[in-house]
């Protein structure tokens, strides 16, 4: 009996340990899959911030703008969200038509700023470049 009581107690211990590591790296694992820093890119400037879940790009330039320094005036327009009208100080039209266009890691957006929707270490890159 006592054999039996110890084989038992044993099986449910071991049972038990199973279960809880595989809990922990479970949680950790989704941990880490969403960390991350977004960057934006304008001109000679750098910023850099913590990622968050549901932060748009538009989001993120309201925190930068109170928080780094950063000067930008955006506009709503319905459907399309809202697009950058200025970034610190150059108006859109200013130069030749030139116009601000952001892009996210590389690839031109087709959406308004308030529309896109950050990813883990998405990188913004804001240019200034004639509307063609």
């Amino acid at each position: 009996m006592k054999k039996t009581l110890s084989a038992i107690l044993i099986t449910a211990t071991l049972a038990l340990s199973a279960c809880t590591s595989s809990q922990s790296s479970q949680t950790i694992e989704t941990t880490d899959h969403r960390q991350g820093i977004n960057t934006v890119h304008i001109q000679e400037e750098t910023y850099e911030y913590p990622f968050e879940e549901n932060r748009s790009v538009y989001n993120l330039m309201i925190i930068l703008q109170s928080e780094q320094n950063l000067s930008f005036e955006a506009k709503d327009y319905g459907e399309m969200g809202f697009l950058i009208e200025e970034i610190n100080g150059i108006s859109n039209g200013a130069e030749e038509d030139s116009y601000w266009i952001y892009y996210v890691n590389d690839k031109q957006a087709n959406v308004g700023i308030s529309q896109y929707i950050l990813e883990p270490d998405d990188a913004i890159t804001w240019k200034y470049k004639p509307y063609n």
